[in-house]
């Protein structure tokens, strides 16, 4: 229990955390300055870099993520919420302003800054309190932590102080009722990346939930060279259509010069979601 501590944003329900996982970071809005002196940097680590929770209505969800400075001097660091959204590219974009339907007033934080000591770690608790009349589904936002704006850096440009800017994000997943993924395939085109014809995969999810692919395909080439591509594995949010690119699947990083391949090309291979959906690919494209 921590309630007393915290600054409530939204009225407390409290039951029990049902599970959270977390993978792959999304890091954001890393800035350094130098001076001639010395470098001065944002040396935060949040870990881990991702929450997948899910629960019933009515339910209390709680979790905690561990915020490290990496840095030879004291951090001093400010906690708080985003909404964020993906753009074209798959990148997050992040805003401080509350959304349409953000689950934001669900959150509480354990506290709203921390000082860190060189090398030190320091773990912050939060709630995710769903209410008693949340609709199936799935919502998302980002805890932040952010270089305090009080906080200057000795450093100077000229005679005035210069501020150390940064931030990094962890993306949490909030998936409320038997809100699941529904994926499906609607092509898969070539398009010029890097120079070279690459396969893109265009999928929708018509659930109410986000999802992954993953996946091995075996590409033959015009000259019927046999190269191994994977997909991207963006997530794809409820509601979302999402190009997917492939790319090279384990290349040998000591090959003096890049693959090349020739359309037409000939893929084959099994795509499998986190859900578990599996799209087959057997076609050939030119």
């Amino acid at each position: 229990m921590f309630n007393s501590n915290l600054t409530l944003i939204s009225k407390p329900n409290r039951v029990r955390a049902l599970r959270a996982a977390g993978l792959l970071g999304l890091l954001l809005g890393l800035a350094a300055v130098f001076a001639p002196a010395r470098a001065v940097t944002f040396s935060a680590v949040a870990s881990p870099p991702r929450f997948e929770m899910s629960g019933k209505p009515g339910e209390t969800l709680r979790e905690s993520v561990e915020i490290s400075n990496a840095d030879n001097e004291p951090g001093n660091y400010r906690l708080f919420t985003n909404d964020w959204q993906l753009d074209a590219g798959g990148g997050p974009t992040f805003q401080d302003a509350l959304g349409s339907g953000s689950c934001r007033p669900w959150v509480a934080l354990e506290r709203r800054s921390i000082v860190l000591n060189p090398n030190a770690n320091r773990k912050v608790r939060f709630e995710v309190q769903i209410p008693a009349d949340a609709p199936v589904g799935e919502c998302r936002f980002a805890l932040m932590v952010e270089q305090d704006e009080g906080t200057l850096s000795q450093a100077m440009a000229g005679n005035l102080p210069v501020p150390v800017q940064g931030r990094i994000a962890v993306i949490v997943y909030v998936r409320v009722g038997d809100a699941a993924p529904k994926l499906r395939m609607l092509d898969v085109r070539l398009a010029e990346i890097n120079g070279q014809p690459t396969p893109v995969l265009r999928v929708i999810n018509e659930g109410k939930a986000h999802d992954r692919l993953d996946g091995v395909v075996t590409v033959t080439d015009a000259d019927r060279q046999s190269i191994n591509f994977s997909v991207s594995q963006r997530p794809i949010l409820a509601g979302e259509t999402r190009d997917l690119p492939f790319s090279l699947y384990l290349a040998d990083p000591n090959q003096k010069a890049p693959v090349k391949w020739r359309a037409p090309l000939q893929l084959k291979g099994v795509l499998e979601a986190e859900s578990g959906i599996k799209i087959p690919l057997d076609l050939q494209l030119r």
